[in-house]
């Protein structure tokens, strides 16, 4: 296989894999993960319009409030494992895979524009039968995560390059207020300390993309 033509070829096996699952379950919970600024969202959202505009449950929609996150000594770590609610983001899955039918739940979703959780932003209904969950600590083993991989259907990892990351880091904490410095020192910081912890999760994936040399948002 041409290294040109891997990231589309396992694209193409993700929504084949979902379909096929699909078919036979009442619901198929697909998993994107990945690090800080690796194209998750921009991935999901194109899977997303493959299968069907199924509804995409956000990690980020449990990140603790920025008022908690100062409470706690710990905003300028916003982003790292503990800065999400964990046991209301497991809670929500399990209840995604058991829903019955007539039956909905809401997921919350984060606004980067404020930096806040938007209560009750994503509706899941008993009939949507592919839903995707994106986020950075899906596979990770420290409780209550830990749970995670078990409800998953299955679970595609994106690869990039530290540097590709960094990059898309800075320009993105720049489009929302922070100066190239601050910007710079929080990536350093805070994002490639996270950044570290997720890439030990890579071999628990069922498929990795390795995107390191292609541009996701490119995908149509």
């Amino acid at each position: 296989m041409n290294d040109s033509d891997q990231p589309a070829s396992m694209i193409e096996e993700i929504v084949a894999r979902t379909i096929s699952g699909a078919s036979s379950k009442d619901r198929f919970l697909l998993g994107v993960v990945g690090t800080p600024g690796s194209g998750k969202s921009t991935l999901a959202k194109y899977l997303r319009w493959r299968l069907g505009f199924a509804p995409i449950v956000e990690m980020d929609g449990f990140h603790f409030s920025n008022g908690e996150l100062e409470r706690a000594g710990m905003l300028h770590r916003k982003g790292a494992i503990e800065t999400f609610d964990g046991h209301g983001f497991v809670e929500l899955l399990q209840r995604i895979r058991l829903l019955r039918e007539g039956d909905t739940v809401t997921a919350p979703r984060f606004d980067r524009s404020r930096e806040e959780c938007v209560p009750d932003a994503i509706r899941i209904a008993s009939s949507d039968r592919i839903v995707i969950i994106e986020g950075n600590y899906l596979l990770s083993s420290a409780p209550p995560w830990s749970s995670i991989r078990s409800i998953l259907d299955l679970c595609a990892y994106l690869d990039v390059n530290a540097a590709t990351r960094v990059q898309r880091l800075i320009q993105r904490h720049m489009s929302y207020g922070r100066s190239r410095a601050e910007a710079t020192r929080f990536v350093l910081n805070s994002d490639e300390r996270n950044a570290a912890l997720i890439e030990e999760t890579r071999q628990e994936a069922d498929l990795v993309l390795d995107i390191s040399q292609h541009d996701v948002s490119t995908l149509d």
